[in-house]
Parts: structure tokens; sequence; C-alpha cells
């Protein structure tokens, strides 16, 4: 699917995001109860969070094959009452995991948010882009997110696309922008703009999707800001959503549109 948004890659789109993505609009019509959800790495916490809406709808069958290369928040799976895990620990995979990340270094780091941000970006966003939130929130339409660069630049805007694809939590908003940046961006030199929906009443899990949260963690953007609607004003993000941003040291800010 990246390439029907850039041509400089889409970093929220692995195994898992990418092809529960391409399944658009067909997303909530699976039969998840009897779907076996196979990924050949460990998932990372973007994935998890993807899986755990899936397991919402049913899915109840789960296959990694392998976790040596990369272990994700697996404990997060053994929670779910009645999911069914199978850890493999395939050669072939490994190898092909080892390979990858060896001749290609940049990209198998910044696949998992660890790329080191750089201290002068980080300080030219506070200058050009926290300083001014308002300024960049005020054109957004609701639902829909925006990244920005260190120097001010808009880098990538998406809307929410999860209410004309059965609630397809990849085409939220949120994750959809990170990805349209392009994976020679590094997010972790990034703030994340988001508009909340017109008519929302509370600003929890539901409204900002389970796979943004995940590309949140993931990526770790300095900086969320959170452009309040005037029905949404006095609102605040859900205080576990809150622990988990301030866990990866993104800061949430607010600013009334």
């Amino acid at each position: 699917p990246a390439s029907e948004d850039n041509d400089f890659g889409y970093p929220t789109d692995h195994g898992e995001t990418s092809a529960i993505r391409a399944m658009g609009s067909e997303w909530d019509k699976v039969d998840w109860a009897n779907t076996v959800f196979a990924t050949t790495l460990s998932p990372c916490v973007m994935c998890t969070r993807t899986i755990q809406a899936a397991y919402g709808l049913g899915l109840r069958s789960l296959v990694i094959a392998e976790s040596d290369s990369f272990k994700g928040p697996e404990d997060q799976f053994d929670s779910m009452a009645g999911m069914r895990i199978v850890r493999l620990s395939l050669p072939t995979v490994k190898k092909m995991m080892q390979v990858f990340s060896r001749c290609h270094p940049w990209d198998w780091a910044a696949d998992i948010g660890e790329v080191p941000p750089r201290d002068s970006a980080l300080r030219s966003l506070r200058t050009t882009v926290l300083s001014k939130a308002a300024t960049f929130a005020k054109p957004l339409t609701p639902g829909s997110a925006v990244v920005v660069g260190p120097d001010g630049s808009i880098l990538a805007e998406a809307e929410d696309g999860r209410s004309r694809t059965g609630n397809n939590p990849c085409v939220a908003s949120i994750i959809a922008a990170m990805g349209r940046a392009g994976s020679t961006v590094n997010l972790r030199e990034c703030a994340v703009i988001w508009a909340t929906p017109s008519s929302t009443t509370k600003l929890d899990l539901v409204c900002l999707g389970d796979s943004s949260l995940g590309a949140l963690e993931l990526f770790k953007p300095p900086a969320l800001i959170v452009a309040r609607a005037p029905a949404a004003k006095t609102l605040e993000l859900e205080m576990p959503i809150l622990e988990k941003l301030s866990a990866v040291g993104t800061c949430v800010e607010y600013v009334n549109i």
C-alpha cells in the first residue's frame, strides 16, 4: 500500500498494519473468530495495538514466526482471554531479519523508532512549531492530523478514514499522517497535530484510535498537539493514554480552535 501514498516509504506500514490498512472497508466484514493472524516477527507496540483491535472483533488465533531478532510487548497478548498464540523460532525467518538489519541499519532502526533525534532539531521544533501551535492547528478540518517538521514545514496531512472503512484502525488520521510523512523523516524530530472530531464528547481510545496510539508509542514524536474543536475545548485525553505517551517521552499540549 505504501506506493499509493508517496515514493519515500510509509513507516507506519509494518507487516501487520499494512495488511489491515489494505483491507480497507473489509475490516469489519472479516470472520475474525475463524481467522488466523500470522506475522513473521514479534509485533511492535503499534502492531500489537492493531491486533488488539482485531481481537475486539473476535480474533483468537495468532502465529508469531520469530521473536529473537526483535521482541515486542507480547505479554499483552497473554493477557487476552481466549487468545491462542503459536510462537515459532523459524531459522529462515531469523536469517531474513538478520540480513535486512545488517544491510539496511537505518531502515531497521527507523522501523522500530530507534533513530535518536538531533538536539538541534528538537530546539528548532520548540522554537518554530510548539510556540506557534495554534497557527498550525487552525486550518485543520475536524478529525484530521498533520506532521510538522522541525523547520515548520508540513510534511504530511491525513483525514480520518475510519468512518468509510468500517472503523479500520490503520486509516485513522494520526497513523496515516505519520505514514505519509515518509521513511526518510525521523518522526522523533517532528510534532503531530491532531484536530479532534467536531462532535466528540470524550477523548478516549475510541476517538484517538488503537493503531494511532501505537504509532505514537513506537515512533515517539516529542509532541502531540491536540487541537480541540469548540465542543471539546475543555476535554483532555484520558489518563491511560496520557500515561502511555508520557512513558515514551511524548508531551501532550492542547490548543483551542
